[in-house]
């Protein structure tokens, strides 16, 4: 996992390195006591979902949930 430190107003740039514009642009709107707004900038055709949600709409079956939960523990070297 990469952890960075960002202010309110400061971005986070995701893919885009071979000249393209970036895949992903996450930018901090507001930090509140326990509570971080966070904005996405991406193409329509790139899904963006809480983790909550995204595990609801996977299939059965989907590997990427055990890969998920693998990474997350740090068992998975990437």
């Amino acid at each position: 996992m990469l952890a960075l430190t960002r202010k309110a107003g400061q971005s986070i740039v995701i893919g885009g390195l071979d000249g393209t514009i970036p895949l992903v642009t996450v930018t901090i709107l507001e930090i509140r006591e326990d509570r971080i707004r966070l904005g996405f900038t991406a193409s329509r055709k790139i899904p963006i979902h809480r983790k909550e949600v995204w595990i609801r709409l996977q299939p059965p079956g989907n590997t990427a949930l055990d890969e998920g939960k693998a990474v997350a523990s740090g068992s998975v070297s990437l």
